[in-house]
């Protein structure tokens, strides 16, 4: 049977409704990236061009708060499917460039599919891909110009490989990866024009 990673939080939550069903195939972790200082200077400075920049999976939203404290400047908007209940994150409030919203990559980034309005971003952030899913071809929808991949050890269903192939989407890494804790970050800049 299938596991799936959930906080804490979301775990107390779901018990609490009786989703036995559910908290029986979940397991408790709270290892989501929690940027450094030096983390957060480059990724900054990878963005300085940027003026919208969307964080897919945002969950507690560890990251782009911090962001959007030192870069005001910015729109920074998190989506996740848990906000359908804002019972169940304790979502940062106060920034007034920062948002977040209860919507899933696949509506976004197929919006006609889902009667959306096309959306796009300067920057799309993104912390778990599924391992076999086609959420790079989605992320590179929902990109104007870069893309910034977080991969935890502790907190991702796939491998390293999972996160590779931007280049034949008009996307090259910037540099090599740096690590951080237990994690690795890519920065992707896009190649061309536009994803046709």
């Amino acid at each position: 049977m299938e596991q799936y990673l959930a906080t804490p939080f979301e775990m107390k939550k779901m018990k609490e409704r009786g989703a036995e069903e559910v908290f029986a195939n979940c397991i408790s972790t709270e290892h989501f990236f929690n940027p450094m200082v030096d983390d957060l200077d480059k990724i900054s400075d990878f963005i300085k061009d940027c003026k919208t920049i969307i964080d897919v999976g945002s969950g507690y939203g560890l990251l782009i708060t911090k962001l959007a404290k030192i870069n005001n400047d910015k729109k920074f908007l998190g989506i996740d499917t848990v906000y359908w209940d804002g019972n169940i994150f304790p979502v940062p409030k106060g920034l007034k460039n920062l948002k977040f919203e209860f919507n899933g990559i696949e509506a976004m980034a197929y919006s006609d599919k889902f009667n959306q309005k096309v959306r796009n971003f300067d920057c799309v952030i993104c912390s778990w891909m599924p391992e076999g899913s086609d959420w790079r071809e989605m992320l590179s929808i929902l990109s104007i110009k870069k893309i910034i991949l977080v991969l935890s050890k502790d907190f991702n269903t796939g491998t390293i490989e999972t996160y590779c192939g931007f280049e034949k989407l008009g996307f090259k890494l910037k540099g090599r990866a740096f690590t951080s804790s237990d994690s690795i970050i890519q920065l992707w800049e896009r190649t061309i024009c536009s994803f046709e």
